[in-house]
């Protein structure tokens, strides 16, 4: 039963094989700017995204433990299930905080649902209040030189059941979600970016991406990359940022050196 669990638990967190995602964030020297979301996925992946989570559901009743209700958590449903009416009455909700819609499209070609967003932000420090900057954000720390460090830990907490990609029923139920799998995220700074870890620099730029189509380690590498890049701090004024801690139900649903 524990490994069955092991199973639909690594579905649902690899269950975004076809998906596809971009996201620019993009900041000023005042802490302001623009995110930008362009992300898309087959319409099968929905279908097969909602069977995981029932299958799960059902194996944690069936083990007489806590189950969760039958609903998705926090951005996670705006992003695998999107609804271009549900994302932008969620967006409206962040209108007091100075976060305004540049665009929003949402088309349906090939099987697939695609997304399109692009917001406008006032400061870090109220676009850390939304779901999708928890999602995908970074926290923000100023260092004893008085540059800024943006940071974002791993996402693969030890409290979560992870799979274990080295056994061959694991492989063979996974294998099919991971095919067309790749995320990419970029930083545009304001200033000269002093150190990264990510692996496409330029000065003012860094970008991760992870496909798993040229690189079958890409979903193992994207729920343990370490992001982080530390952006020279003269003329700055960018707010203290701290991402909220993950409760493990959420990362258990959910699914970054």
């Amino acid at each position: 039963m524990r490994r069955l669990r092991g199973i639909a638990a690594a579905g649902l967190l690899l269950s975004a094989g076809c998906l596809k995602f971009e996201g620019q964030l993009s900041l000023k020297e005042d802490g302001s700017g623009t995110l930008e979301l362009s992300y898309s996925l087959a319409e099968q992946t929905i279908t097969q995204i909602e069977a995981m989570h029932k299958l799960r559901h059902d194996m944690e009743v069936a083990a007489n433990t806590n189950a969760p209700a039958m609903q998705s958590v926090g951005f996670d449903h705006y992003l695998f299930n999107p609804q271009k009416d549900e994302i932008m009455t969620k967006l409206k909700e962040y209108e007091s905080l100075g976060i305004v819609v540049e665009k929003m499209d949402m088309k349906s070609m090939d099987i697939r649902r695609n997304v399109n967003l692009k917001i406008r932000f006032e400061s870090l420090s109220a676009l850390a209040k939304t779901d999708f900057f928890q999602a995908f954000g970074f926290s923000v720390t100023k260092d004893a030189q008085g540059n800024y460090v943006l940071e974002r830990s791993p996402s693969g907490p030890t409290t979560a059941v992870k799979p274990d990609l080295s056994d061959p029923e694991t492989l063979r139920v996974l294998s099919p979600l991971l095919n067309g799998f790749s995320v990419a995220f970029t930083v545009n700074a304001p200033t000269r970016i002093l150190r990264t870890t990510a692996p496409i620099t330029a000065p003012y730029s860094a970008s991760w991406r992870f496909d798993f189509d040229r690189d079958p380690t890409a979903l193992s590498a994207l729920q343990n990359q370490r992001f982080q890049l530390v952006i020279e701090g003269r003329g700055l004024t960018l707010p203290n940022v701290q991402l909220p801690a993950r409760e493990k139900e959420s990362v258990q649903h959910t699914g970054g050196k």
